[in-house]
């Protein structure tokens, strides 16, 4: 059996969904000052370029078959596009209003391959990971609003709403990677 990215592609997707609600906690909370944000920045990139390799892995070794890649393999790709993306708006004070364009964007998609995941029952829980798509989806389209809420009155409100999303997503990717790993780790032991 070859090796397969899917659990840690997992754990980063987590990781990174539970970096993300920590910093929109971290603006929520106090004011991020430039240094903070380069240090978020950082931490980004790197789970973007993490995320990046291993979702180039599953179109290349092929561990799962060509439809699934259709949908995980864009999925970790927009991930880390979205990551590096951020990152690189933090670490050179970019406006985010035009990365939000983007991820809104990636969200239709996101939302469109939760519909296919169910629709075509393609994985062992297809309800639960339909989900995972839907609400990876409406965050990323919640970036949107969150880019351009300067003095918008309900700030908070849509700020605590996006940071559950995040919260939610990481959770659920964190759990779910790290039991495929004990998975494939227990499969390849008993075989």
């Amino acid at each position: 059996m070859s090796y397969n990215p899917l659990a840690f592609g997992l754990i980063l997707v987590g990781t990174g969904a539970l970096m993300f609600a920590n910093y929109l906690y971290a603006h929520f909370k106090e004011h991020i000052n430039h240094s903070k944000e380069k240090t978020y920045g950082s931490v980004f990139l790197l789970i973007g370029i993490l995320a990046g390799i291993f979702g180039f892995g599953l179109f290349f070794s092929t561990p799962i078959p060509g439809q699934y890649i259709e949908i995980y393999g864009v999925g970790y790709l927009l991930f880390s596009m979205l990551f590096i993306i951020a990152a690189l708006c933090l670490l050179n004070s970019w406006d985010y209003r035009p990365a939000s364009v983007f991820a809104s964007i990636a969200g239709v998609i996101l939302i469109s391959s939760a519909c296919v995941v169910y629709h075509f029952q393609m994985s062992k829980s297809p309800l639960g990971t339909a989900f995972i798509f839907l609400l990876s989806g409406l965050g990323s389209i919640s970036t949107y609003k969150l880019a351009h809420l300067h003095g918008y009155k309900n700030q908070k409100g849509y700020l605590v709403i996006a940071i559950t999303i995040f919260a939610l997503v990481g959770l659920i990717m964190l759990y779910s990677g790290l039991s495929a790993q004990f998975e494939h780790i227990a499969m390849a032991l008993a075989a």
